[in-house]
C-alpha cells in the first residue's frame, strides 16, 4: 500500500515541478546553473522516477518562489505564468536573493545545446537553423539571431552532424552527443 502511495506522491511532485518550470519558461539548463543539480537529476525529479529528498525539493520550491501549501495542493491549478514569475521575483527580493536574474538570462546557445536540446532528443531528426531559432524562441523565450556558427561548433565537437547537400543546411544528433 505505501509503495503505491509513495509512487503516486513522487509522480505528483514531479509533475508539479515540471509544470512550474515550463510555466516559467525556464530551461533545465538555467535550473541546473541555479541549483547545482545535474540535468539528469532534474529530469528524474520531474519524471517522478527519483526518490527526491526534502532538501533538494525545498531548494527547487525556493528557487521557484512557490509557497509550500501551494506547491503541495496538487488539486489547485498553478497561477498564470505572469503571476508565477512575479511571485518568484517577489520571493527572491524578500529574501535578498538575486538568483532570479540568472534564471531569466539567455544562456549561450552552445550551453543550451549541450545541456538541454541534444539530451532532450530534439536533434534526433534533422533541423535547420531557422527551426532551431524558432524552437529556442517559442519554447524558452531565447533569441539567437546567428546560430549557424554555434551549430557548426557542435558539429566540430561531434555532438551534431550536418547535411551539407540540403538547402537550407540541416543538423542532427552526432556520435558524441552529450
Amino acid at each position: 500500500m505505501f509503495d503505491v502511495l509513495n509512487t503516486e506522491l513522487l509522480l505528483s511532485i514531479g509533475k508539479r515541478l515540471l509544470s512550474i518550470r515550463t510555466a516559467l519558461r525556464l530551461s533545465i539548463y538555467s535550473v541546473t546553473k541555479a541549483t547545482g543539480f545535474s540535468h539528469s537529476t532534474i529530469n528524474r525529479f520531474e519524471e517522478g522516477s527519483e526518490n527526491i529528498t526534502l532538501l533538494p525539493l525545498f531548494t527547487l520550491i525556493h528557487l521557484y518562489g512557490v509557497h509550500y501549501k501551494d506547491f503541495f495542493n496538487f488539486d489547485k491549478p498553478l497561477p498564470s505564468a505572469d503571476n508565477l514569475k512575479a511571485q518568484l521575483i517577489k520571493f527572491h527580493k524578500a529574501h535578498g536573493s538575486d538568483a532570479y536574474m540568472e534564471l531569466f538570462k539567455d544562456p549561450k546557445l552552445i550551453d543550451l545545446l549541450e545541456e538541454e536540446l541534444i539530451p532532450s532528443g530534439y536533434f534526433k531528426t534533422w533541423r535547420d537553423v531557422a527551426e532551431v531559432q524558432r524552437h529556442c524562441r517559442d519554447t524558452y523565450g531565447y533569441s539567437y539571431p546567428s546560430a549557424t556558427g554555434t551549430l557548426n561548433t557542435a558539429v566540430e565537437k561531434g555532438w551534431l552532424v550536418k547535411d551539407e547537400k540540403t538547402s537550407p543546411m540541416r543538423y542532427r544528433q552526432g556520435p558524441k552527443a552529450p
